[in-house]
């Protein structure tokens, strides 16, 4: 992804384009098919996943604002910064890794887990982002009805009313939500290829919302989840996802504002570089 980008063979307008394809398509396309990868029914892990992240994106906007705040990163920054350590990159990152590291059934977990993630995004980021700005910002009920939240509606009614899903409509699925995970890995590459070394490494307080994001944040997860329930499984997903970087989300949805999506962009590319180092270290630390 990074030779494509900087090559010119994927441009801006071809990775928005691709982008598009994996948050509208692929990506829920994968979410929907990762159901029929479940062995055993188990309606109380199902619930105790859901009651996970609920606690999870409770406590994150709290700790968001903590190091946002402690950061000094001014009044313009501090929703944006905030963003950064609430939303990790669940989708282009999070679904392939977990899916490589822990097979199909993995994806599930992180889609249940992650429920709140879209409505939180589109009702907190948003407002903060416009507030951040000095612009105001109104509520669109409309922008939680999306493909994200959709799918995993879709998942967790297929998986409680214990639907055998024909082939004819499973295969399909899984056949174009495969394709999440190559493309996930092209688009980073590409997004990180559009910005210069030195603009990247150049701002202090990147670091140190790196070591945050990307350490402290999954031992954070690695305490709550541990407390909440004993299955190593769900312990050890929400660890790694805990540990992805910034979610590629905060660019896109802080773009129309360019201090914000400066910044937003930076800590996107930054934090998705110092995670080829992370994300191993965290899975090693797990005894993956």
């Amino acid at each position: 992804g990074f030779y494509l980008g900087k090559s010119g063979v994927i441009d801006h307008e071809t990775k928005n384009k691709m982008s598009t394809l994996v948050l509208m398509f692929t990506s829920p396309a994968l979410c929907i098919a990762s159901v029929t990868t479940i062995k055993e029914r188990n309606d109380h892990l199902v619930l105790t996943l859901l009651l996970i992240g609920l606690v999870l994106y409770l406590v994150l906007p709290l700790i968001g604002w903590i190091v946002a705040t402690t950061l000094r990163v001014g009044k313009d920054l501090t929703g944006t910064y905030a963003c950064m350590i609430i939303f990790s990159n669940t989708a282009f990152m999070g679904y392939p890794v977990v899916q490589a590291l822990f097979g199909d059934e993995a994806i599930f977990y992180t889609l249940i887990m992650h429920m709140p993630f879209n409505i939180l995004f589109y009702s907190l980021a948003l407002y903060l982002f416009a507030k951040d700005a000095g612009k105001g910002s109104k509520f669109d009920v409309r922008k939680l009805i999306n493909t994200g939240f959709i799918s995993g509606l879709l998942a967790l009614l297929i998986y409680f009313l214990n639907w055998n899903m024909p082939a004819l409509i499973a295969e399909p699925l899984k056949f174009i939500g495969n394709i999440t995970m190559p493309l996930s890995m092209i688009i980073i590459g590409a997004s990180i290829s559009t910005y210069a070394l030195k603009e990247v490494f150049g701002d202090f307080r990147m670091y140190l919302l790196s070591i945050i994001r990307l350490i402290l944040i999954p031992v954070m997860v690695y305490g709550i989840v541990s407390l909440m329930t004993d299955n190593q499984m769900v312990v050890q997903v929400a660890t790694i996802i805990g540990g992805m970087p910034v979610a590629s989300m905060v660019a896109m949805g802080s773009a129309e504002y360019e201090n914000q999506g400066r910044h937003a962009a930076l800590a996107v590319a930054l934090t998705t570089i110092f995670s080829m180092i992370t994300i191993p270290l965290v899975a090693m630390a797990l005894g993956i």
